[in-house]
C-alpha cells in the first residue's frame, strides 16, 4: 500500500475516534478519489482558511490527547505535501525547548504535564512515523498506549522530570495559564522557555536569552542593596539599560530589513497561525505565502488573501495586524537571507517555516 493512502487511513482513524464524523467522511472521499483516479484535489481543498482541517484537534490536554494532536498535525503535513507537490516528505522537526510559566517577583516556575508531553512527542514522533509508515505496521501509529510507553520514551520523560525537579520547576496538572502565583500571589507572571541539552541520561535546562527578565534576580544579592545607597548605582543602571536597549534596537532594525521580500512556505513545518482579537486566541489561519514591504504585508493561502501591516518589537516578536482586526503573534527563532522560522506563542517548537523566494 502506498504511503499517501496509509496517511489518509491514519487520519480517518484519528477523526473517527475523536467523533469528527464530517471530516471523517471528507477523508473517506479523499481515499476513494485516490483509489479510482489517483487524484488529490479534494484532499488539497481541505486545507486553507478558517474552518479548515487545520483548525481541528483530535485530543485533549492529557498525555494521550497531546500525542494524538501532535500525530494528527504531522500526518496532515505529510498528506498536504504529497497533495500539493506529489512527494512524500517525512517530518524532521528538531525540538530543543520546553515552555512554562514563571512568576517574575519570586521566581516560582511551573511546566504543565501537557507541555512535557508536547516536548517528548515532538522529539520522538517524527522517527516513529518514518519507521512505521513505510511498512505494514503503520497502524501502530494510532496505538498511543504503546507509543507513549516505549522504553526510550519512558527514559526521556523520566530524565526530563528529574531535571525539572532539580531546577525547582514545578509540574502543573493542567495546561491553564498561571495568572496568579501560588507562592507570593503576584500577578506579574510570564511565559518562560528553557533550552534542553545534555548527553545520555543527563538533561540540562538553561534559560533562553529571549525570556523576559525576572524581577527577583535583581533583589537577591546584598551588593545590589548596598549600591542602591550610592550614586554609582544609578550610573550602572543607565549603562546596563542603554547597552541592552542598543543591542535590542540594533537586532530589531536588522530583522526589519531582512523580513522585507517574498516568502514561500517550507513544507517541513506545521502551518497553523493563531489569530487574536485582543481578548481571545480564536481563529486559525493557514497561509503559504507572505509578501512583506516596508510597512505592509499580504499573506495568502490557496484560496484567500489577507492584507495588513506588521512590526517587529525589541523582544524579537513579529506582529501582523490584519485589516479584519485580527492579530497574528510570533517569536522569531531564525532569520537569515534564505530562511525564516517563527514560533507561535504557547507552542514549544517552531511551527512556521518559510524560504525566501
Amino acid at each position: 500500500m502506498d504511503t499517501y493512502r496509509k496517511t489518509l487511513l491514519l487520519l480517518k482513524d484519528l477523526l473517527h475516534k475523536s467523533g469528527n464524523s464530517i471530516w471523517e467522511q471528507w477523508i473517506d472521499r479523499d481515499i476513494d478519489e485516490w483509489d479510482k483516479e489517483k487524484s488529490t484535489s479534494h484532499h488539497k481543498s481541505a486545507f486553507g482558511g478558517m474552518g479548515s482541517i487545520n483548525d481541528l484537534a483530535v485530543g485533549g490536554q492529557e498525555k494521550i490527547g497531546t500525542w494524538k494532536n501532535n500525530m494528527f498535525d504531522l500526518l496532515k503535513s505529510i498528506s498536504w505535501t504529497f497533495a500539493a507537490k506529489n512527494k512524500i516528505q517525512f517530518p524532521t522537526t528538531t525540538v530543543s525547548n520546553i515552555e512554562g510559566t514563571v512568576c517574575r517577583d519570586c521566581t516560582y516556575a511551573e511546566v504543565s504535564e501537557s507541555g512535557i508531553e508536547r516536548y517528548i512527542s515532538s522529539k520522538h514522533l517524527p522517527a516513529m512515523i518514518a519507521n512505521l509508515l513505510s511498512n505494514e505496521q503503520y497502524i501502530d501509529l494510532t496505538n498511543f498506549q504503546m507509543l507513549t510507553n516505549k522504553p526510550e520514551v519512558i527514559v526521556d520523560r523520566q530524565n526530563l522530570l528529574t531535571a525539572l525537579t532539580k531546577a525547582k520547576i514545578n509540574i502543573s496538572k493542567t495546561g491553564n495559564w498561571l495568572k496568579t502565583c501560588p507562592v507570593c500571589n503576584s500577578t506579574d507572571t510570564c511565559v518562560f522557555r528553557w533550552h534542553i541539552s545534555g548527553i545520555d541520561d543527563k538533561v540540562l535546562l538553561t534559560r533562553r536569552e529571549s525570556n523576559l527578565s525576572i524581577n527577583a534576580d535583581r533583589t537577591k544579592t546584598t551588593w545590589w542593596k548596598r549600591l542602591r545607597k550610592k550614586n554609582i548605582f544609578f550610573s550602572l543602571i543607565l549603562v546596563v539599560f542603554y547597552t541592552n536597549f542598543s543591542f535590542g534596537q540594533t537586532k530589531m532594525d536588522e530583522y526589519k530589513k531582512m523580513l522585507i521580500g517574498k516568502w514561500n512556505y517550507d513544507v517541513a513545518y506545521d502551518t497553523i497561525a493563531v489569530a487574536s482579537d485582543g481578548k481571545n486566541a480564536s481563529d486559525n489561519f493557514f497561509f503559504i505565502r507572505m509578501k512583506i514591504s516596508k510597512d505592509k504585508i499580504r499573506i495568502s493561502n490557496i484560496n484567500q488573501n489577507w492584507n495588513g501591516r506588521w512590526e517587529v518589537n525589541i523582544n524579537n516578536e513579529f506582529l501582523i495586524y490584519l485589516n479584519n482586526n485580527k492579530t497574528l503573534k510570533y517569536n522569531i527563532t531564525k532569520l537569515n537571507n534564505k530562511n525564516l522560522e517563527l514560533q507561535n506563542f504557547g507552542v514549544s517548537i517552531p511551527t512556521l517555516g518559510y524560504i525566501r523566494k
